[in-house]
């Protein structure tokens, strides 16, 4: 888990992140204080009313709960990706079932997939003429941005395009 976020009454997030570290599991204040190497604590109020919310079929009132994460146990290096093309599978997941019976079951609320490359490391001492994404190569991307543009004009006064 790279962090968490508490949507709306209608199931609506906004949330940026930056994946530095992980956590392992989210705990309320009343299952334990944090440590010195856990996440931050947040706070958070609500009131779910089963009549707005039907998946839900008692009504136990406003709530405000102390929720922090517990950091993963990485080396101190972090953990890399070599050089290469990578597709990711991202699964946004609900597991609230920790220390009872049930634990394990992880309910995927919204499942999405990332593509991505990470280059290997080189130098570039001049971009070559067409290399319109300066990825120090002109191939078909750069054709690809150049198509994007095709015939456009912003010349001032417009009617002195294409004369």
């Amino acid at each position: 888990m790279f962090d968490y976020f508490i949507t709306d009454e209608n199931g609506n997030a906004s949330f940026d992140f930056v994946v530095d570290a992980c956590y392992h599991v989210l705990w309320k204040t009343s299952q334990r204080s944090p440590g010195a190497l856990d996440g931050p604590e947040v706070e958070h109020t609500w009131n779910i009313d089963p009549d707005l919310h039907p998946q839900y079929d008692t009504d136990y009132g406003p709530a405000t709960v102390g929720i922090f994460g517990e950091w993963e146990r990485l080396g101190d290096d972090g953990v890399g990706l070599l050089p290469g093309h990578y597709r990711c599978d991202l699964l946004l997941t609900e597991e609230s079932f920790h220390g009872s019976d049930l634990q394990g079951w992880w309910a995927h609320a919204m499942v999405g997939t990332a593509e991505f490359t990470i280059l290997e490391p080189f130098e570039c001492p001049e971009y070559p003429a067409g290399d319109i994404n300066q990825d120090c190569q002109v191939d078909l991307e750069d054709l690809a941005l150049l198509a994007l543009s095709w015939m456009e004009c912003n010349r001032q006064p417009s009617h002195t395009c294409w004369q």
